[in-house]
């Protein structure tokens, strides 16, 4: 999703909001924030997930404390990056705010469970980064063929978001598979037994 955001900001913003008085200009300022509320989308994602772990540990001090810390670093970094940056650096200020929370508190997880990082993480999270990188590669250059043969028209622009975005999606799941990321076969398994499920409830349905 992140990727998805990164590389397709201003179609998605023109596609939503650019009519009337929200302008060609609006529409730059807007993507412009979303790019960079995108790069901390993924640490989002990941500080809300160890939150859990803790809670989990029956412990909700360190995820409080954490979120305590990484507000007052939001809004030290918004004062820091305002005026170089204006809107941009607030954006930017959150996304580092983001990832920074998710760096603490998996050292603080670490060394409550001594939680065995080894190389096998390391080598799922680059196979991850090279399919969202494939994937981003598609979309930019899928979109650019798409739009030379496509009007301006807000069909046009919902045609070319669903295509680029669904085969971009399409390309992440290829690699992760053919890269053999262990959760992509732990997900089709899991959908095969659904499937199998339902179709065996179907016929015991019907007969």
């Amino acid at each position: 999703i992140s990727m998805v955001m990164l590389c397709l900001d201003q179609p998605i913003v023109k596609f939503l909001f650019q009519r009337g008085a929200f302008d060609e200009k609006a529409t730059l300022m807007t993507s412009s924030a979303l790019f960079f509320y995108s790069l901390g989308l993924t640490g989002l994602g990941i500080r809300e997930l160890l939150s859990k772990a803790f809670y989990a540990l029956a412990d909700a001090k360190t995820p409080m404390v954490n979120g305590v810390m990484i507000v007052a670093l939001n809004i030290f970094l918004d004062f820091l990056l305002l005026s170089s940056m204006a809107h941009k650096g607030i954006a930017l200020a959150t996304s580092v705010a983001s990832w920074t929370g998710a760096g603490l508190l998996f050292y603080s997880l670490r060394k409550k469970i001594s939680y065995p990082f080894g190389k096998q993480h390391c080598k799922m999270m680059l196979k991850g980064f090279l399919a969202a990188l494939a994937m981003g590669v598609e979309m930019k250059g899928l979109f650019a063929l798409i739009k030379a043969f496509l009007g301006n028209g807000i069909l046009s622009q919902g045609i070319e978001l669903a295509v680029v975005s669904g085969t971009g999606f399409g390309v992440y799941f290829i690699m992760i598979y053919c890269l053999k990321v262990e959760e992509t076969y732990l997900f089709f398994d899991t959908a095969k037994a659904k499937w199998m499920h339902v179709c065996k409830f179907a016929r015991e349905k019907k007969a």
